[in-house]
């Protein structure tokens, strides 16, 4: 049986507390004016990357408070992403395959599965993803986390490493997905069969959230 989500009861102890310390209305108004949906957003995503564990065996990581440009032209994407990306390379192929997802650039938060002992696969991801209640990404977020976060083979550890995005797509007959590659500070946007994801340096990109930035 699947928890049960928040209730009444408890936002209600929530106003209490903030009764109890003498948070006023105006304080509240105000916050809520500058902050908005997105500071809400921020704080409840905070305590829902709180509850979230990796598989057995597995890890995460979370990057929060990314930036996508929802209609950046794919090539702007890609070389964005992957600087060093050969001109022959796939990935360059499949504008058609992953059209824009809306207008205008929305804030994500996401989550990188990864399998250390590369006992993982696209699958299991995907698996854990759903019963996490994460959403599948699409190539354009992968290609803005790494961006921000070009570094993020240092952050995680491995010289070596691939950001891969979970919406997949049929290309010449075949499942495949994108994928940002890492080999130390080269960066490449590639395209590879859902079957070649289960090394150690594979990570699997996950929505947790997003909101419209304005």
């Amino acid at each position: 049986m699947s928890e049960k989500l928040v209730t009444d009861g408890q936002t209600d102890s929530v106003r209490d507390m903030a009764r109890a310390k003498g948070v006023t209305v105006g304080q509240f108004q105000r916050w809520l004016d500058t902050k908005g949906p997105r500071g809400a957003a921020y704080l409840l995503d905070t305590l829902r990357f709180d509850m979230i564990l990796p598989p057995p065996g597995a890890r995460f990581h979370i990057l929060p408070n990314t930036e996508v440009i929802l209609d950046e032209p794919w090539g702007n994407a890609v070389e964005s992403a992957g600087p060093n990306t050969p001109a022959n390379f796939d990935v360059h192929k499949v504008s058609y395959l992953y059209p824009p997802t809306g207008k205008g650039e929305m804030m994500g938060h996401y989550i990188a599965l990864n399998f250390p002992d590369a006992d993982g696969s696209w699958q299991l991801a995907l698996d854990w993803a759903k019963s996490q209640r994460l959403e599948n990404t699409a190539p354009r977020e992968v290609f803005a986390v790494a961006k921000k976060h070009s570094n993020l083979y240092q952050i995680v550890g491995q010289d070596q490493m691939y950001l891969v995005a979970t919406d997949e797509c049929t290309f010449e007959r075949q499942q495949q997905a994108c994928s940002v590659c890492w080999y130390g500070r080269v960066r490449e946007a590639s395209m590879d069969r859902l079957k070649c994801f289960v090394s150690g340096n594979d990570w699997f990109l996950f929505r947790k959230s997003s909101v419209p930035v304005t």
